[in-house]
């Protein structure tokens, strides 16, 4: 099985003292199951929704595709909202199975840079059908990164190429530095893997 570092950086907008975007890590058997929510807005109440997300998608491992959006969905309903994205990773193979509504990015970075697809919307308001659900074959080089809008992010040729240049902690803290524009909530994962 393949060891996994994580590196991570959260942080509120300013002026706030809770974060609107939330994440969970779940390791379960040789998988992983990673989720990030951007709760709408700012505050408590983007932090009330996020957290919510992130929580129904740990009660429903079980269904780890985009047939859990019904579920996230409805459930979300009573809250402001939220961008949702969903990576299993399967620590045997390095297969990634993503998916996302909303604004959160995914990317694989290694010897050339894929931006994952997301399906516009918000989970509990509206989104478009049909939610696209890819797979994708990582390397042992690879770097895998998922943030929410509070990174503006194009292009890094200094990061990653293929070659190990950072610890995912590093990474992240490099990433946050260069990249961090805007004055909104932030969630930053960064993985590695050997």
């Amino acid at each position: 099985m393949v060891e996994v570092e994580i590196g991570v950086i959260q942080q509120p907008k300013a002026g706030n003292k809770v974060n609107g975007d939330s994440y969970r890590i779940i390791k379960t058997g040789s998988h992983m199951v990673v989720t990030v929510a951007d709760g709408l807005g700012s505050g408590t109440m983007a932090q009330h929704a996020s957290m919510l997300a992130v929580d129904i998608v740990e009660r429903n491992l079980q269904q780890l595709s985009v047939a859990i959006l019904p579920v996230l969905n409805d459930s979300l309903r009573d809250t402001r909202g939220a961008a949702v994205a969903i990576a299993d990773i399967d620590l045997e193979t390095l297969q990634l199975n993503y998916f996302s509504v909303g604004n959160i990015q995914g990317l694989i970075w290694g010897s050339k840079k894929t931006l994952l697809i997301s399906t516009p919307g918000i989970i509990g308001r509206n989104y478009s059908q049909p939610v696209y659900q890819t797979s994708h074959q990582l390397k042992s080089t690879d770097a895998f990164i998922l943030y929410t809008d509070g990174l503006t992010f194009n292009d890094c040729t200094d990061c990653h190429n293929g070659e190990r240049r950072f610890t995912a902690q590093n990474l992240a803290d490099y990433l946050v530095v260069q990249f961090k524009e805007k004055n909104d909530d932030l969630v930053l994962l960064t993985f590695t893997f050997c």
